[in-house]
């Protein structure tokens, strides 16, 4: 399977099995509760070490934004070094290049209004998965019941 394929259907994994899908927004990383709790799509992503490795929820000092906000991104480099992502940077660019989106791919699916301003985790779930079907329809087909991963069909040294 394409690896950035297969990391965006990573994310859509981690929204349908979202633990507390009313707490689901688009708006923040995460939420504040002792320990950074996943808020949006690459916020649920960022929360599955066993998805991922690159990505991670770091809790901050005070919570921000209407007290709501306790968690930054943190993305980690190619040296293991980790960094918060802010408006922009090195960090930004690291975490497009991880899915192997652009700047534009990024904001429409992870900015305040992604996945198509989706309201539940299931609804940006369907989203990033008829995003992978669109970009890499040699990888994956859409269903009537979502994405379904089919079998390889490219080697996976052409897309990676």
């Amino acid at each position: 399977m394409n690896l950035h394929a297969e990391r965006l259907l990573n994310v859509a994994r981690a929204l349908r099995e979202a633990p507390v899908p009313e707490a689901f927004t688009m708006r923040y990383f995460g939420y504040s509760c002792g320990t950074p709790t996943p808020a949006c799509a690459v916020g649920h992503y960022a929360a599955r070490a066993d998805l991922q490795d690159v990505f991670q929820l770091v809790p901050l000092e005070t919570d921000l934004i209407a007290a709501r906000l306790a968690a930054r991104l943190a993305v980690r480099d190619e040296s293991g070094e980790w960094h918060l992502i802010g408006g922009g940077g090195q960090a930004l660019r690291d975490a497009i290049s991880h899915f192997g989106i652009d700047y534009g791919e990024w904001d429409t699916l992870f900015d305040q209004q992604g996945c198509g301003n989706a309201q539940t985790p299931e609804a940006a779930a369907e989203y990033i998965e008829r995003f992978v079907a669109a970009k890499w329809p040699a990888v994956v087909e859409v269903t009537e019941a979502g994405a379904e991963r089919v079998a390889e069909r490219v080697p996976e040294e052409v897309y990676v």
